[in-house]
């Protein structure tokens, strides 16, 4: 499984079978279109004809790929399951995050992220994406990649990835 960043607002999770992408704009290409709040526009969504779009909470299956969809108020936390590896996907913002041994776990920096705040998430392979002024954290564990492979988690092992250009 790999987790690739897009741009600011959007990253491209590939399993095996298919691929998510998350807050799509027009020019988006996979198997399934998820979106982290309730209230984003959907003006610019990509061509979903024949795709699945999450927009709010339920339990979905797309090629063998489980997705358990709760929300936070405007905000939806996904965990998504495939095989051995169990990703949280979630916003700072979100309050209520189920406890679980994730493989990792996904946020989105939709406003400034400060040192602490990621201590409510339990996995050893945390993955941040989002605007860079919301995640200026002084750590010196944080590793800028543009994608990570979950195959290879012994690479970022110890480390907040942080996905950038």
């Amino acid at each position: 499984m790999e987790i690739i960043r897009i741009n600011d607002e959007s990253i491209r999770i590939k399993g095996k079978k298919i691929s998510v992408v998350t807050d799509p704009d027009e020019k988006a290409e996979g198997d399934v279109f998820i979106y982290t709040t309730r209230s984003e526009s959907r003006t610019s969504m990509a061509n979903t004809e024949g795709k699945l779009v999450v927009e709010g909470p339920g339990e979905y299956e797309v090629g063998g790929v489980h997705f358990r969809v709760s929300s936070d108020n405007d905000n939806l936390i996904y965990k998504i399951d495939e095989d051995s590896n169990v990703l949280l996907l979630t916003s700072k913002s979100a309050k209520k995050v189920e406890e679980g041994d994730y493989t990792a776990v996904i946020i989105k920096a939709v406003e400034k992220l400060e040192e602490g705040d990621l201590s409510n998430f339990s996995s050893s392979n945390i993955v941040l994406y989002g605007k860079e002024e919301n995640i200026a954290l002084n750590d010196a564990n944080l590793k800028r990649i543009p994608k990570v492979n979950l195959k290879k988690k012994d690479e970022i092992q110890g480390f907040i990835v942080v996905l950038s250009k």
